[in-house]
């Protein structure tokens, strides 16, 4: 990342709801001025962890290139919550806070991260759903009354899911 302060405006912690009502993982996520941002890895693999108070040791992980432009984060940006997301999906007919948008993008980003390749019937699906909702919050007109569109979009989002997880580690 030669010209990292051409990309990055700074870090932002990302929470993760996976198991319980409270946020479960978290990692580092770089923003800024593309439409790609930097997730942290090691050894391609995405870093979590489970404690807000280990985002600074997380953050040293990051190269000195984005240690010069940003600052550790202090404040979590987003929480991407799965089981809502997958509720949402199945069940609802619109999404009015871009819940499952903003978790999309995010999981895109974490997916290039680790290199992963994604299947082009799940990426189709994904893909053509978070460029739906950029501009429409209506889950019913994107899927019809079909509950089989609804059902391989969570199929979709649920292997991101495994993905992400799979080439992942925790700090402690």
């Amino acid at each position: 990342m030669s010209n990292t302060k051409d990309l990055i405006d700074g870090v932002a912690i990302i929470g993760f709801r996976i198991f319980s009502g409270n946020i479960d993982l978290y990692t580092l996520i770089t923003y800024g001025r593309t439409d790609e941002d930097f997730a942290l890895t090691s050894d391609d693999k995405i870093v979590f962890f489970e404690s807000i108070e280990f985002a600074s040791e997380a953050f040293n992980l990051f190269g000195d290139s984005i240690k010069k432009i940003a600052s550790v984060p202090n404040s979590i940006e987003l929480v991407c919550d799965i089981p809502l997301v997958v509720d949402l999906i199945k069940h609802e007919t619109t999404d009015d806070s871009a819940t499952i948008l903003n978790c999309l993008n995010t999981f895109f980003d974490l997916i290039l991260a680790i290199h992963a390749e994604t299947p082009k019937k799940y990426k189709k699906i994904l893909y053509d759903f978070a460029n739906y909702l950029t501009s429409d919050t209506d889950l019913d007109a994107f899927f019809g009354k079909s509950k089989d569109k609804r059902n391989e979009a969570v199929e979709a989002f649920t292997w991101c899911v495994g993905a992400i997880m799979l080439s992942s580690k925790i700090l402690r």
